[in-house]
């Protein structure tokens, strides 16, 4: 899991980050890897900690792909004091 550091407010940017599309990958068989394709079937890996975030049923953040210029932005959902980011 991420920790915050610090308090993040709903809406606030925790991270931008960058998105790697790859070749020859079953995201599938790696569950660090994104489906970034509007028909899923291209996976791609991610820079800095958003691999780690949103494994949750009920998350405190969302992640926002921009395909086109392979980038991911995660926002949060909740208030977030010193917990875990999952």
């Amino acid at each position: 899991g991420v920790f915050a550091k610090n308090d993040i407010e709903i809406g606030e940017v925790i991270e931008n980050g960058l998105m790697i599309p790859l070749k020859n990958v079953d995201g599938n068989e790696n569950p660090h890897l994104h489906s970034w394709s509007d028909d899923r079937k291209t996976w791609a890996c991610s820079s800095g900690c958003v691999a780690y975030y949103n494994y949750s049923d009920d998350p405190n953040m969302k992640k926002i792909g921009d395909l086109k210029n392979n980038t991911i932005k995660c926002v949060a959902l909740k208030k977030i004091k010193n917990l875990i980011i999952i």
